[in-house]
């Protein structure tokens, strides 16, 4: 079913990116994942019929909610560049979505690589404090991220609540280059899709994105770095889509989204020691293990014992409360897993799971009535920002770096704690900061270009 849906929207509208397409798409790959699983670590082998239902009902939520996106904003044919406020604001920032070379100015390439190397020493001696506190005995970097990962808000609030986290500073440094890493990344993508010539500066760029990904090990997990290669494919394909838009695209691309996919299920795997964790099992039952075991999860969710919300979204809208926590505005904070599942795989070894969809957090706050207003929320939201992304090479940049949560929704609720956060202001703005900079570069070489002709 999810296939058909997701053809048939690629057909009408020759989008692989739309984000009904990708999360239908990604919907299919948990349910294939989880099949595979079924040779492996997955025990349920019948899912309940509320199982059925939550996942049903969040589906077509999201679905309806890009559908009324789509007939707003497209079909009615409105456009935002007719708004005066919008115009007089963003005009210079739309004028950026004609392709052409953007450069930097090499003072300010340098000073992005020397902030993120300031960055990585920082992160690694903030690392490296919080891991002797878990009883780290300073044997091997692994061993290191592995005491730093038990405690982080993964499994508990305690070490947050007693103020002996990451200090806020070096925090907003590293989100500071997350949003460096997505902008380079699409200096790179615009460089290479428009075939210009590659100088020193394109490998400037490279440098800094390599930099990132060093930096994102640092966080115990693998997901910064799943958001940059999504990041680059998502640009890529955007970028590649607009200049043909036409069905014969995608059967032209396939084999690199096939190579992308494939790309970065085997980066997930290689990196399993570098991000403190380890597993004895083979790449396919990992593989399959990670991104499939969110519905059965799920299912046993559902017959486990489970106390109500203590308080209004507590896991829906844990980001919101993790801010206000820091803010001393509410003492309420949830940490990201409050409960886990175990399976066996074929050598009787334990696979923990945390994942139980985004549905689950939104049934748990809010009951159905949660899961069909929530979904309604992000898919319109999400259409609506791949509209926006379609005029502005600005927020299509900003958008890529959010790009994930549409592909990785079905396995956790990402929308509310990433996406509707205080977080995502500040890369907005600092977004909106290199997007200025990048502007005023690219006028001066135009009227200096005229005053030489």
């Amino acid at each position: 079913m999810f296939s058909l849906i997701s053809l048939f929207i690629i057909k009408k509208n020759n989008d692989i990116l739309r984000p009904q397409v990708v999360y239908a798409l990604s919907m299919l790959i948990c349910i294939i994942c989880a099949f595979i699983g079924l040779f492996f670590w997955n025990d349920v082998k019948n899912l309940k019929l509320l199982t059925i239902i939550i996942i049903l009902v969040s589906f077509f939520s999201f679905i309806f909610g890009c559908f009324i996106c789509d007939y707003l904003f497209e079909r009615k044919s409105i456009e935002l560049k007719n708004n005066n406020f919008i115009k007089k604001r963003f005009n210079k920032f739309l004028k950026l979505n004609k392709r052409q070379k953007y450069d930097l100015k090499i003072y300010f390439i340098i000073f992005e690589i020397i902030f993120v190397l300031i960055t990585i020493i920082l992160m690694y001696k903030e690392v490296r404090r919080i891991s002797f506190l878990a009883g780290y005995d300073g044997n091997g970097f692994s061993n290191m991220i592995s005491k730093f990962r038990e405690l982080s808000i993964l499994y508990t609030t305690e070490f947050v609540e007693n103020g002996q986290g990451i200090s806020f500073s070096v925090s907003q440094m590293r989100k500071i280059c997350e949003v460096l890493c997505a902008f380079n990344i699409f200096l790179i993508v615009n460089t290479v899709i428009n075939k210009y010539k590659i100088d020193y500066k394109f490998y400037l760029y490279l440098i800094i994105v390599f930099l990132c990904i060093i930096l994102s090990i640092f966080t115990g997990g693998r997901m910064q770095l799943f958001i940059y290669i999504l990041s680059f494919a998502f640009l890529y394909l955007f970028i590649k889509h607009e200049e043909s838009k036409s069905y014969k695209f995608i059967r032209i691309h396939i084999k690199k989204i096939i190579v992308i996919c494939l790309l970065i299920l085997g980066s997930f795997y290689v990196l399993l020691p570098l991000s403190g964790r380890s597993t004895k099992t083979n790449i396919v039952s990992y593989m399959s293990f990670y991104f499939g075991t969110s519905i059965p999860s799920l299912n046993k969710y559902i017959d486990m014992d489970h106390d109500k919300p203590k308080y209004f979204g507590e896991e829906t809208l844990r980001g919101i409360h993790t801010v206000l926590y820091k803010l001393k505005i509410a003492n309420n904070i949830t940490p990201i897993s409050k409960e886990w599942v175990v399976y066996k795989d074929g050598k009787n070894n334990d696979l923990s799971s945390n994942i139980f969809t985004s549905a689950k957090r939104y049934y748990h706050d809010f009951g159905f009535i949660g899961i069909i207003i929530c979904q309604l929320i992000f898919g319109f939201v999400f259409s609506f920002m791949h509209y926006l992304a379609k005029k502005s090479n600005f927020i299509l940049t900003f958008y890529s770096m959010y790009f994930y949560i549409c592909v990785d929704q079905i396995r956790d609720e990402l929308f509310f704690a990433d996406f509707i956060h205080i977080n995502m202001i500040f890369k907005f703005v600092i977004m909106l900061l290199l997007f200025s900079t990048l502007s005023v570069i690219k006028k001066e070489e135009i009227k200096n270009a005229k005053q030489n002709s």
